[in-house]
């Protein structure tokens, strides 16, 4: 069904578990959270590594909510959020035997600096693993937590998808 978007455009809502009538509310990402046994060791991690800024209630010693934490990428607005969990256990990556990946984070690195991103991450906390593909520009490391991320230096379109293109 066709549903009014943004700036009176039309949406294909897709068929799901249920029928939906309505206006389709306006829903966007708000960030991306982490779990952690150390929500503030990784959240350092995360800001050093990308130059990220604690938002306002989430610097050290100056937590609103304690249990959270969340940074702010300046130049792309990108927010990321850490939450402790006492029993987080890290994914057996890549085997996914027994704790599999939820969810990991691509993050753009000029081809030029590949190997001074891998040396920084390094010296910030994070493990190489075996997956370093470089002629394809993609190298998977691990945080301090054992969250996977990628550096990847291949052309990926950074413009965002319009309403009218979301089907």
């Amino acid at each position: 069904m066709g549903v009014p978007g943004e700036g009176g455009a039309e949406r294909i809502v897709g068929s799901g578990a249920a029928d939906f009538s309505g206006v389709v509310p306006r829903l966007r990402i708000r960030r991306m959270m982490l779990d952690a046994t150390d929500h503030r060791r990784l959240a350092e991690f995360y800001r050093r590594l990308l130059g990220a800024q604690y938002e306002p209630g989430s610097e050290p010693g100056q937590e609103v909510e304690p249990r959270f934490i969340d940074l702010v990428e300046p130049a792309t607005g990108a927010r990321l959020g850490f939450q402790v969990s006492e029993n987080y256990q890290p994914p057996d990556w890549p085997d996914h035997r027994k704790v599999p990946t939820q969810g990991h984070l691509d993050i753009s690195v000029q081809a030029g600096e590949l190997d001074q991103a891998i040396d920084f991450a390094v010296s910030l906390g994070a493990r190489v693993t075996s997956v370093v593909e470089r002629d394809e520009g993609i190298v998977v490391l691990l945080d301090p937590e054992g969250h996977p991320f990628c550096f990847l230096t291949a052309a990926v379109p950074e413009a965002p998808v319009s309403d009218s293109e979301v089907r």
